[in-house]
């Protein structure tokens, strides 16, 4: 059935939102009346979650958890009301702070800042994993970084010291010789434009980011490219969703409709890029990169949406099904960290992870209704 939607900006200490709400959405974006999201109006009970995502805003990269499962009605076909938040910064440990004070059940932090969180504070662990290759350090074609051990006495664009992708950078750099304290981190919070003018200035020598960021230093004109770094980024998925131990423990069932309303996302958003990358600008218009027209617009945003999409992967998928990994790749991902002293010698995956409410969900999903709504899904148009 089909819902009405009503729109409208909503602030919360400062996070920028979106309320999902029985029959209806409430979001940042200035989109349409009409959709096809689903509908509560069988549930016998809705049941209330809170979602933060560590960023500045909700972007492109988020489509697969957040604007597909919002706009095609998943978390309301599994009775949930969602309100999903972003931080307001690209900060993990932000996100995991305001978890901690129990405002929030599920969020989407970087993997190494739930671990180093988790290692200090049993309070969040990781049910499902949501990117596994899209952290990395970016660089131009011709300047003076070419690998991680040529960042000695450079420039390190950061958003901020200390946050999780700051922190892979680092790892990166350390397992090439190079001591964080060889490296001078340049917070930059102004976009990426700016960064791509910094770049380009070299002002910076690198570019600590994720994968949108090097799709939009191409989109930007800027040749550049990722290097190659011993940090395996196999090993420990860059990318997280967690929830409390008070989620997990008491409303395990709640919990494991949030993941199946994910897994409907993230099948939908890989089966069709161009349409999830359509929902997300319909939801988002401010998400949309700069361009003369909206035609070269929405061609960039689908270079972002398809370079996540293809970093969303589990490494074996799909014999590995979504938001997967083996054990002994997560093990030998800590070892670096526990060398670094970045988490406790004696952390076990258990500490920090849990995915006995995804296999339980996994284990029943079939995918082929929501590949086949991908083929039929009639997108918004731009």
């Amino acid at each position: 059935m089909t819902v009405t939607r009503r729109w409208r900006w909503r602030t919360a200490g400062g996070l920028i939102c979106l309320v999902l709400v029985a029959g209806g959405a409430m979001g940042c974006g200035k989109g349409g009346a009409d959709s096809t999201a689903g509908s509560t109006a069988n549930c016998k009970s809705v049941d209330k979650v809170n979602y933060v995502l560590a960023a500045a805003s909700v972007t492109l990269g988020s489509v697969g958890y957040a604007q597909v499962p919002q706009e095609l009605g998943f978390f309301a076909e599994e009775c949930l009301d969602v309100t999903i938040q972003a931080s307001g910064q690209t900060n993990s440990e932000i996100a995991l702070a305001q978890m901690e004070t129990g405002r929030f059940d599920v969020g989407v932090p970087a993997t190494l800042s739930q671990v180093v969180f988790a290692g200090k504070k049993p309070v969040t662990k990781s049910v499902f994993f949501t990117a596994f290759t899209n952290i990395g350090l970016y660089v131009p074609d011709n300047g003076p970084v070419q690998s991680p051990a040529d960042l000695a006495g450079k420039r390190m664009g950061v958003t901020s010291i200390g946050t999780g992708t700051a922190i892979y950078c680092l790892e990166s750099a350390r397992l090439d010789g190079v001591a964080a304290n060889q490296i001078e981190q340049v917070p930059i919070n102004s976009g990426l434009a700016a960064v791509a003018e910094a770049l380009r200035s070299k002002k910076i020598d690198s570019w600590c980011g994720i994968d949108s960021d090097g799709i939009a230093f191409t989109n930007a004109g800027l040749p550049s490219h990722r290097l190659d770094t011993k940090f395996d980024k196999d090993l420990l998925p860059p990318g997280t969703l967690v929830a409390t131990h008070k989620m997990i423990q008491e409303r395990p069932d709640v919990l494991k409709r949030f993941l199946r309303a994910l897994l409907k996302g993230y099948t939908f958003a890989l089966a069709a890029p161009d349409k999830a990358t359509a929902i997300a600008l319909k939801l988002y218009p401010e998400s949309k990169p700069a361009a003369d027209n909206d035609q070269e617009a929405f061609k960039k945003a689908l270079a972002i949406v398809q370079e996540r999409m293809k970093n969303s992967r589990p490494p074996g998928y799909p014999q590995t099904s979504l938001g997967f990994t083996s054990d002994d790749a997560l093990n030998r991902g800590i070892e670096p960290l526990k060398a670094a002293g970045l988490v406790p010698g004696n952390i076990t995956l258990d500490a920090w992870r849990d995915l006995s409410l995804l296999n339980d969900v996994a284990k029943d999903f079939d995918p082929a209704p929501i590949e086949e709504l991908a083929r039929t899904y009639k997108a918004p148009s731009f």
